[in-house]
């Protein structure tokens, strides 16, 4: 089914989301990818913004997702839409999702001699990005979500399978308690 805004209804299989309380209550997630507010093309662009400008303001939950390298999707100043910029001042509404996080090799050889955890990893890359010069808010902790370290999966179980394994467990757990506060929205 095509909308106005050329919004194309994808169903997701409802076994990915069950139900915690056995309640039998239907679900309702509308889920909307817009591409990247800062895009090189003007027409994506302009069609990204006003997808922003309709959606977000009234959507229960964003997830912002961006390379751990590049936080320039986090800066307040760069993301050009006052109801994203005022993420870290609505923590209950937006989930911070990093991919490419940093150097692979720097992370292979931190995480092959480091226990993995959730607040291990968060740690480590909350350490990375304060490298950059933005503040980040307290509770920030609870609203980043690791689901690459390094290359994708795709790619390190070629090139280093003993690591992907290895970070395996912790991408799966982030990935799983992700999709729980999507579903619970705690």
């Amino acid at each position: 089914e095509v909308y106005d805004a050329e919004i194309l209804d994808i169903r997701i299989p409802k076994r990915l989301f069950p139900l915690q309380d056995q309640s039998n209550t239907p679900l309702t997630l509308n889920i909307i990818d817009i591409p990247g507010i800062s895009s090189h093309n003007e027409n994506e662009s302009h069609m990204v913004m006003q997808l922003a400008r309709r959606y977000v303001p009234v959507a229960d939950l964003v997830l912002l997702v961006g390379r751990a390298d590049s936080l320039g999707f986090l800066n307040g100043n760069d993301l050009q839409l006052e109801a994203l910029a005022d993420w870290s001042k609505q923590p209950a509404r937006f989930r911070i999702v990093l991919t490419f996080s940093f150097s692979p090799d720097s992370l292979c050889r931190l995480f092959m001699e480091t226990e993995l955890t959730i607040d291990s990893v968060r740690d480590v890359l909350i350490a990375e990005m304060a490298t950059h010069d933005y503040e980040f808010p307290s509770d920030f902790r609870h609203n980043l979500y690791i689901l690459e370290l390094g290359d994708s999966l795709k790619a390190l179980e070629h090139t280093n399978p003993d690591y992907c394994r290895r970070i395996l467990d912790v991408t799966n757990q982030f990935r799983k308690k992700l999709l729980d506060t999507i579903v619970t929205g705690k």
